[in-house]
């Protein structure tokens, strides 16, 4: 008897065809707001946002804050507020498949998804030219230097990016489910990395990731052998490192750009964990290069 090799026809059911936009509109009060409708969705995430990030969809109205994810039916008329303060990453797509349980909905991203997200958003800037080409009124054209195979590969990804959207909204319990202790403390760490000029506590993190404080100590104790602000803290710390070698920025300058609450404290927390003040390690640091 002969034997047979089972065989299975998989059926894409959603597939992305198109890009006209993509990109990062930065402080959004420099646009000036106009009401528009067009045949294709557009999806919207609030990346940074001093309040709320308020917009109408064909007469309702709608308000967002930093995290938050909304996608845009296609011929829907929109038009966001013009006091708007936010940053916002944007892609309009045409689309074949049915994703309307999306539409007109506000998700907070978890932060797999939010990393999915960002890091389509940072691929389609190496992709994509944000000038339209010669005869087009907006859009994108592609860099002479994209070939098929990066094109396929942010496609695909575009696409398991919606369809894990889908099922996190859908049926909750097929999409990737429980995330392993290093995840959660990877995603933490992009989070404070993202928000390193600011000053997060405890509390802000526990109700962001829905993870309770005492979990959140384990699993930097576990994977960073300190407790979580010591870890903000040294990012920090880092952070000041590379301004003060790569700009020409002033303690004072560092210490309210990276949220501290005192040039003072900023001072001493840099000489506790280097052993010099900011200006003894920038002089140091110049002097090793002169000898090298």
């Amino acid at each position: 008897m002969d034997n047979y090799i089972a065989k299975h026809e998989l059926r894409q059911t959603v597939t992305v065809r198109s890009i006209f936009t993509i990109y990062r509109g930065v402080d959004m009060r420099k646009r000036k707001p106009k009401a528009e409708s067009h045949a294709f969705p557009e999806l919207s995430y609030i990346f940074e946002c001093k309040d709320e990030h308020k917009f109408t969809i064909d007469g309702k109205n709608f308000s967002m804050k930093k995290g938050d994810f909304f996608i845009i039916p296609p011929n829907a008329e929109h038009q966001a507020a013009p006091f708007n303060k936010s940053t916002v990453d944007m892609i309009s797509f045409e689309i074949d498949g049915d994703i309307s349980p999306l539409y007109e909905k506000i998700i907070h991203l978890n932060g797999r998804q939010e990393q999915m997200f960002l890091s389509l958003i940072s691929e389609g800037a190496r992709l994509f030219v944000g000038k339209p080409p010669e005869g087009y009124e907006r859009g994108v054209s592609l860099h002479s230097r994209t070939n098929e195979i990066l094109l396929q590969k942010f496609k695909n990804q575009f696409e398991l990016f919606l369809l894990e959207l889908y099922l996190s909204e859908t049926e909750p319990e097929l999409s990737f489910g429980e995330r392993s202790a290093e995840e959660e403390f990877d995603r933490i760490v992009v989070f404070m990395k993202n928000n390193v000029n600011k000053k997060l506590l405890l509390p802000e993190i526990s109700e962001r990731f829905s993870l309770s404080q005492t979990k959140i100590q384990r699993l930097f104790y576990r994977f960073a052998g300190c407790a979580p602000m010591q870890y903000f803290t040294a990012l920090k710390l880092d952070s000041a490192k590379k301004l003060l070698l790569t700009t020409s920025m002033n303690s004072s300058e560092i210490s309210r750009l990276l949220d501290f609450s005192s040039v003072n404290y900023f001072s001493r927390l840099f000489k506790k964990a280097c052993g010099l003040s900011p200006r003894e390690y920038v002089k140091s640091i110049k002097n090793s290069n002169n000898r090298g």
